[in-house]
This record gives C-alpha cells, sequence and structure tokens, in this order.
C-alpha cells in the first residue's frame, strides 16, 4: 500500500510539473526513513522542533522524480474502466497552445449539449482567456486511449468572483467532457484529480462558479462535496459560488 501511495504522489507531482520532492521524516521513524531511502530519497537536511514532550528532530529527504513519468497515464483502479475497455486507461496533460483548438471542441460541444436541453450555463471563455490559460500551464487534456475526451482548467486566481487574500484556494474553470465520452463519470475523476492537485499546491478548498439558474448542476456538485457559498451578480449575472473543503480527502486518487 505504502508504494502505491507513493507512486500516486509521484504521478500527481508530475502532473504539476515539478521534479523534486521534498519530504520530511521523523528522525526515530527508521521504517519510514528506510522506505524513501529505498525509492531512491537522499537525506537533505535536518531541523528540531518544540513539543509538549521536548524536542523532535526530522530529517529532510530529497527526491528526484524519474524522467519517465513526466507523461502519466491515470488508471482507474478496483472500479469499473471509463469505456468499459480492458485498461481504462485515462490520461491527464498540460494543454499545449497547438492544442486549442481541441480543447475549444470540447467546449463548444458541451455548450451546444447544455444549450439544446434548455441548461444556462457558459463553459466556453473567450479565446483570447483560453490562450492565456493555457500559456500560464492552466488547462489540461484528459485523453481516453489516445482520443481527447474532456478538458478542465485549473489555477490558483479566482477572479472575478473570489476575494482570496489568504491564497487558500485553487479554482475549477472550463471543465467540459466530450459526448462520444459522457456519462462514463469522467468529470467527477477530474474533479477528484483536481481536489489532489489543489493540496499537492498546499490549498484547503476547491473552488468553482456555475449560473445560478443551473440547478440540476448545483445538485451535482452539491452530490460530490461541495457546499454552495453564496451567489453574486456583480457580472450583471447571477453566479452561484461553490467550494470544497479538502481537509481529510485524499491526495492521491486511485488510478493505478
Amino acid at each position: 500500500m505504502g508504494r502505491q501511495l507513493w507512486r500516486r504522489a509521484l504521478d500527481h507531482v508530475c502532473d504539476l510539473g515539478l521534479t523534486v520532492i521534498v519530504v520530511w521524516v521523523l528522525q526515530e521513524n527508521a521504517k519510514a526513513r528506510r522506505f524513501y531511502e529505498r525509492q531512491g530519497a537522499k537525506p537533505m537536511e535536518v531541523r528540531d522542533f518544540r513539543v509538549a514532550t521536548g524536542l523532535v528532530r526530522e530529517i529532510g529527504y530529497r527526491v528526484s522524480v524519474p524522467p519517465d513519468m513526466y507523461q502519466v497515464s491515470w488508471l482507474r483502479a478496483g472500479r469499473e474502466a471509463p469505456m468499459g475497455d480492458a485498461e481504462g486507461a485515462l490520461q491527464v496533460t498540460r494543454a499545449q497552445p497547438d492544442q486549442a483548438d481541441t480543447v475549444l471542441s470540447i467546449l463548444q460541444e458541451a455548450q451546444q449539449w447544455l444549450h439544446d436541453r434548455g441548461i444556462n450555463q457558459g463553459v466556453v471563455p473567450p479565446r483570447e482567456r483560453l490562450y492565456g490559460r493555457i500559456a500560464r500551464g492552466e488547462v489540461y487534456i484528459a485523453q481516453v486511449n489516445g482520443r481527447p475526451a474532456a478538458t478542465i482548467s485549473l489555477s490558483t486566481t479566482g477572479e472575478p468572483f473570489w476575494e482570496d487574500s489568504s491564497q487558500e484556494g485553487a479554482y475549477v474553470h472550463s471543465l467540459a467532457v466530450a459526448r462520444e465520452f459522457g456519462g462514463r463519470g469522467l468529470g467527477r475523476e477530474l474533479l477528484r484529480w483536481a481536489e489532489g492537485a489543489a493540496l499537492l499546491m498546499g490549498k484547503r478548498y476547491l473552488r468553482l462558479d456555475i449560473w445560478g439558474d443551473n440547478m440540476r448542476l448545483s445538485g451535482y456538485y452539491r452530490s460530490v462535496g461541495f457546499v454552495h457559498v453564496r451567489d453574486d451578480r456583480s457580472e450583471g449575472w447571477l453566479a452561484s459560488l461553490f467550494q470544497k473543503d479538502l481537509r481529510g480527502v485524499d491526495s492521491h486518487p486511485q488510478h493505478r
């Protein structure tokens, strides 16, 4: 179990574009120290801090992520495969500038599908805003067996609705699933991925906003643990703001 959780942690770090992990371990925890050393961790420094019973010493280990892990394959373990295929492989990678049209296509298809059903929810940002998000590394594409299946944007800014002077939140924008892959739980899977990514960023909350009159989507986010915070009309339309407290959430969703 420990090695599986470690592997999941490395996967998340890779997808955030990081190549180094620092882990602090109690000096007296010889079992944990041996585990990390077997994973290639190298002791970096020592620090002491005071607790009720006296001084405690920790050892900081530095781990370089193996290069062959930079392209991460997200697998749904112990559950039904999203496509009913043998492997159920869901690969999530940062969108590159030349993939902007792919992202737009998924978003526009989702927008049309919602419109045809009388659901008022904007998911397609202005093209310039999308390009900016891609340039900042905030846009991701999920692929199933190599085919674009969904997209999600994750940022550390919540403008225009969220004021986050404490910088405790990560923000989901433009989550959409291609209709070919609808009804297979990919949206929920990407939200779980976003929770883990937010935790690794050191964030306490995962936040998002939707159109205030979208009762179906409101119910969906409530069903996966989000809480309605408030409504906002500052942009000339009714937005409902939701957040999920990530304390107690597993930062390593099952995917291997």
